[in-house]
């Protein structure tokens, strides 16, 4: 939900500001995970591509010993790659699924949030003019997700 916190904090034109206010402190950094269960995730994904076992060691070697940033999705450290400086970014152990769930979760809400009538739709007659149609949320939620959690 984080990430779906942080892009509708970038919104205010689609929420009330003291909202996208308070949503904004998500962007903030994060509490960094366990640097050696970092390596561990480098080394296993580096090994999985077939990198040369004298090169990983290296590079974890070169490893700052905390990241220098972290965020929701993963944290980032200084290291070097044949004597260039590089940045190393590794996901936080478990993201993938959890992002996965959440999506899931969201455009079930999404899907719910789109059928909901406009209060006017719900007290009119078959007579009125108003068609049986009318949403309250005119937007695509369930597209609007979707191409929101593919980022």
């Amino acid at each position: 939900y984080v990430k779906f916190g942080q892009a509708v904090a970038s919104r205010p034109d689609i929420i009330p500001l003291p909202l996208a206010q308070s949503l904004s402190t998500l962007q903030d950094d994060m509490d960094a995970f366990d640097s050696d269960t970092a390596k561990q995730i480098i080394y296993q994904e580096l090994s999985l591509a077939k990198v040369n076992e004298n090169k990983v060691n290296e590079l974890l070697a070169s490893l700052s010993v905390e990241p220098v940033a972290a965020a929701s999705i993963g944290q980032v450290y200084k290291g070097k790659i044949n004597g260039m400086d590089v940045a190393v970014k590794v996901q936080r152990p478990g993201i993938r699924d959890l992002v996965q769930k959440d999506a899931a979760l969201l455009k079930t809400l999404a899907t719910v949030a789109e059928a909901i009538p406009t209060p006017a739709s719900i007290f009119s007659s078959k007579d009125d003019s108003i068609s049986d149609t009318s949403r309250l949320i005119n937007t695509e939620l369930v597209s609007a997700t979707d191409e929101f959690m593919s980022r």
